[in-house]
């Protein structure tokens, strides 16, 4: 394992992904890839996808829900076949026109320069809001 390869990697998804290159983003992904969003975000962005199928999937269906404002990657670091990214967004849902931003970790699991897991740490209670504003009635 090559941890400057993975770091290198990386940086090339996030490339891809401010590019809105897919095809891109999805060669770097192994086939049975294992993406991970907070389980209790607004549907269809909740949940464990696996496989490239799956992940393909999730990535359309989020460019339908959502618009990225703004996006960085403040920090990233790489140990071993872990890469731990600690990024920003702001977004803005297509279908509520509700903004919202959090900071954000991500960490990548790696074998073979090939992406095999990922994970999001987020405010998904602020992606929540922004997707379904009528839900805050129903907490207070």
């Amino acid at each position: 394992m090559n941890e400057q390869q993975n770091l290198k990697t990386v940086e090339q998804i996030y490339e891809n992904f401010l590019k809105g290159n897919l095809p891109g983003i999805l060669n770097s992904f192994s086939e049975d890839i294992v993406w991970k969003e907070p389980p209790h975000g607004p549907a269809p962005l909740a949940g464990t996808f696996s496989g490239k199928k799956e992940v393909t999937d999730f990535f359309m269906k989020m460019n339908e829900a959502l618009k990225i404002l703004s996006f960085e990657s403040r920090k990233i670091i790489a140990h071993e076949n872990l890469v731990i990214a600690i990024c920003y967004y702001q977004a803005r849902s297509k279908t509520t026109g509700k903004q919202w931003e959090t900071d954000f970790v991500e960490v990548w699991k790696l074998e073979n320069n090939k992406v095999v897991e990922f994970q999001i740490f987020k405010d998904s209670a602020a992606e929540l809001l922004a997707f379904q504003p009528e839900i805050i009635d129903k907490v207070i």
